[in-house]
Formats: C-alpha cells, sequence, structure tokens
C-alpha cells in the first residue's frame, strides 16, 4: 500500500514538472502601429518589435522556444540623412533545464550593433525588414516620421 502511494506521488510529481504542458505561446509585438505619427530624437527608440514563440511550462512563468527582440535607435538625425544603431536582443536561458523566462531581461546579442543610414534627400521613406516609415519632418534633431506598414 505504501509502495502504491509512492508510486502515485512520483508520478504526480513527473505529471507537474514534464507533462501538462501550458498553452503554446506566439507573441509578435510591435512598438509602432501603423498610420500613427511618432516623434522621436537621438538616444530614444524609432522601432523595436519583440517574437516569442514556443509552448509554456505547466507554472506559466518559462517558456521553450524562440525569443528575440530587434531595436532601431536614433543615432543622427539631419535633413539630409538619419543614422539608426540596429541591435538584436535574445532572452538569457532559465535554469539548467533550459527554457526563457517571460518577464526576464533581455540580453543584447554580441557583435549586433551596426548603424543603418538612409538618405533623405533621396528618399523620405525608411525601409526595414518588412516595415515602411515616412520621415515627416526632421528638427534639431527631433524626428516626426509614421509608420506606414
Amino acid at each position: 500500500m505504501k509502495s502504491t502511494s509512492k508510486l502515485c506521488l512520483v508520478l504526480l510529481a513527473v505529471l507537474m514538472l514534464f507533462g501538462c504542458a501550458g498553452a503554446p505561446i506566439n507573441i509578435d509585438r510591435v512598438g509602432q502601429n501603423p498610420g500613427m505619427q511618432l516623434n522621436t530624437s537621438i538616444g530614444e527608440i524609432f522601432f523595436e518589435r519583440e517574437v516569442m514563440t514556443g509552448e509554456d511550462n505547466h507554472f506559466g512563468s518559462v517558456f521553450y522556444g524562440d525569443a528575440q527582440r530587434v531595436e532601431l535607435v536614433v543615432r543622427s538625425a539631419t535633413k539630409d540623412k538619419l543614422v539608426l544603431d540596429y541591435s538584436e536582443y535574445m532572452k538569457p536561458v532559465a535554469g539548467p533545464y533550459g527554457g526563457y523566462r517571460k518577464d526576464g531581461a533581455w540580453l543584447k546579442k554580441p557583435a549586433f550593433g551596426k548603424a543603418l543610414e538612409f538618405d533623405l534627400k533621396e528618399s523620405k521613406t525608411v525601409f526595414f525588414q518588412k516595415y515602411e516609415f515616412e520621415i515627416i519632418d526632421v528638427k534639431s534633431g527631433r524626428i516626426s516620421y509614421k509608420r506606414i506598414n
């Protein structure tokens, strides 16, 4: 009788840790909505996107899958030229069994940090990945722009 209850307890513990995984995660957040006019300046974020896919664990604080953040920060801005710093981030692995904490900090990937230059004399439209932005005005390092798509 005691061995049966111990077996049930062990089985329950295993199911709680490994079985009964939580719901799938598919998060794709973009910080700027299409059509909205935005303002930014040197040192501030121009564009950001977070993607997390995978599956929750039973407790809901750790997930297994991909976690990536992309960010464009204004380095310099004049009427003729816009320079944006491109950075990629990832979530640190949570614990010895892998996975990521959903609420954990983002870590900058090494070797990512290049500058993207856009000639505003040629075009007031900035393309990045599948996103398009229209530069409305640049004054004293302040940029007014809107995301087209």
